[in-house]
């Protein structure tokens, strides 16, 4: 990550602008991305309640990819998240074919969880 000893290209949008360009050097062929660019993204990115978001952030849970790998046991253990923030996490990864519990395999693919 780039750093100029004050502002990290992270901060300010500057994971979007990461993430556009390691989309646009899979797509020329630069280099093999072993996961759904989806995983990458910011649970901000999901349109959850603001209070969510921070929850998650406290928690250290960035990205979808984080996200789908934490069990509702774990989910529910975060401070301040009850049954109906995780409902609503639940719907959205739904909509975008996503749920927790998922894993990552060794070459990128999703596996759901057990039933």
């Amino acid at each position: 990550m780039y750093s100029n000893g004050q502002t990290t290209l992270a901060h300010r949008g500057g994971r979007r602008a990461i993430q556009a360009l390691v989309e646009s050097a899979v797509r020329l062929g630069q280099i093999v991305h072993p996961y759904p660019p989806i995983l990458y993204s910011g649970v901000e990115e999901m349109g959850l309640m603001p209070r969510i978001n921070q929850r998650l952030k406290i928690a250290h849970i960035e990205t979808i990819g984080q996200l789908i790998q934490m069990t509702d046991r774990e989910m529910l253990d975060i401070t301040g998240l009850g049954r109906n923030c995780l409902n609503e996490i639940k719907e959205s990864l739904a909509e975008m074919g996503l749920s927790l519990g998922m894993t990552i395999g060794d070459g990128g693919e999703l596996i759901a969880p057990p039933e």
